[in-house]
């Protein structure tokens, strides 16, 4: 039997809810050698279940994002949380009652929550919500359901995700871990309207008994889709008996029941991981932008230098970031590879990219500018201790002049030393008269 809907009957229905915070805490990870990136992890993990029993407390896998079909010989080790938390009280209830204009009530039962911290300033929150109707329903009351989540997300878990995340930023100081600060305290601005949670991704996950029911549950899924241009809504899959298309804020999954939940989430992970470099990315562009102010303002040279020093070691951990992205870092799947590449396109990654580029190039630029103005410093005080050499020089050949023509002292010492003064006064004299024409030439070049 088929419902209104689109779904056949023994369709399981449930959505993934993720959501990126700030941590306001940078892990300078850069600096870590293998060996030790483990042993500052095992250290945080340690002090964290002593500190916080609340939550279990795990260090994530490559294996996360690799499902039961996935080549498993070699594994990135890239892109991956610091610590992960699996919360049990997190949310402040688990179940939620969504009643729609047409009378259908959807009974939203949320799963056990995970939370993920990421070094660089941020983390995210995933949950599974299974969605549960008592009778048949519309794309339009989806579309309710999916805005009604949208606006509970926040009192649901925002008052105990605080609590977690200063847990998490308290331990990582006390384990004395490296933490890079950066130059500017607003480098990673807050979003605008909000209390913890950034945007929000919402993945429907659609689990059909038969290939039969595969397509038709896409086709209905597709118009809940944003797009960012007018292409159709298309499958990304590249294995067979399943349909993946990752959207602007909202994708879908449908496959088989007979795929496992590991598999499933294996592309979730992408996403989260995805979200997590996309705000990284557009917090430091929107950052950068005051970095760039700043250099404008810049009075002295010794501001210049300290300000040049602290930019050269953001540039670096930025385009350690940017490096990230390429999809084979985070996995050597086929399939994976493909869908990251498919998703940078719908999420305008690459434009994002391009502008955070820009900015960085405009480090470049001041790099250039400061070492040219040190050059030219470096030049000015060779030059004046040239010039003074020079007027030394040419009062001590006066003196000897002076001295050979007046070897039996007919000149009285008043007249010796003005004839000194004049030409060690002329001598500096013809010396300023040169360096103001170098540099007024130097001005008109």
């Amino acid at each position: 039997m088929q419902h209104e809907l689109g779904l056949h009957e023994g369709t399981k229905f449930s959505v993934f809810i993720q959501s990126a915070f700030d941590t306001g805490i940078i892990i300078d990870t850069s600096s870590f050698s293998m060996q030790q990136y483990r042993e500052h992890v095992a250290r945080t993990i340690s002090l964290l279940q002593q500190s916080y029993q609340e939550a279990k407390w795990t260090q994530e896998y490559p294996r996360t994002i690799h499902g039961a079909d996935d080549a498993i010989d070699f594994l990135p080790i890239l892109n991956f949380s610091y610590v992960t938390a699996i919360c049990s009280n997190l949310l402040t209830h688990d179940s939620l009652e969504i009643k729609v204009s047409g009378g259908a009530v959807c009974t939203v039962k949320f799963l056990l929550p995970t939370v993920y911290f990421h070094p660089f300033g941020a983390g995210i929150i995933s949950v599974e919500a299974l969605l549960y109707w008592n009778q048949p329903y519309t794309l339009n009351d989806l579309r309710t359901v999916n805005d009604q989540l949208l606006r509970e997300l926040g009192p649901l878990v925002e008052a105990s995700l605080a609590e977690l995340i200063r847990a998490f930023a308290k331990t990582v100081h006390t384990a004395r871990i490296p933490l890079y600060t950066p130059p500017f305290s607003d480098l990673l601005p807050a979003a605008l309207d909000r209390n913890v949670l950034y945007w929000s991704h919402f993945a429907y996950v659609a689990r059909v008994a038969s290939t039969v029911g595969l397509s038709a549950t896409a086709a209905w899924l597709n118009p809940l889709m944003m797009p960012m241009d007018q292409r159709p809504i298309n499958n990304m899959a590249l294995k067979p008996d399943r349909y993946i298309y990752f959207g602007w804020g909202r994708s879908i999954i449908c496959c088989l029941t007979t795929l496992d939940d590991k598999t499933i989430y294996s592309y979730v992970r992408i996403l989260e991981i995805r979200n997590y470099l996309w705000k990284t990315l557009y917090d430091l562009d929107r950052g950068l932008r005051s970095a760039i102010i700043r250099m404008r303002n810049i009075h002295s040279d010794r501001e210049a230098h300290k300000l040049e020093a602290s930019l050269r070691a953001l540039d670096f951990r930025v385009k350690g970031i940017l490096e990230e992205l390429d999809s084979f870092k985070l996995t050597f799947d086929h399939e994976k590879i493909w869908l990251i590449k498919q998703l940078d396109i719908n999420w305008l990654t690459n434009d994002l990219m391009t502008s955070l580029q820009t900015r960085l190039q405009s480090f470049c630029d001041f790099y250039d500018y400061i070492e040219e103005s040190t050059r030219r410093m470096q030049e000015e005080h060779l030059q004046w201790v040239l010039n003074l050499i020079g007027v030394l020089a040419a009062a001590g050949t006066i003196t000897a002049v002076v001295t050979f023509f007046d070897p039996f002292n007919h000149l009285f010492p008043q007249q010796r030393a003005e004839f000194l003064v004049t030409g060690v006064v002329s001598v500096a004299l013809m010396f300023f008269v040169a360096i103001a024409t170098v540099r007024r030439v130097r001005h008109k070049d």
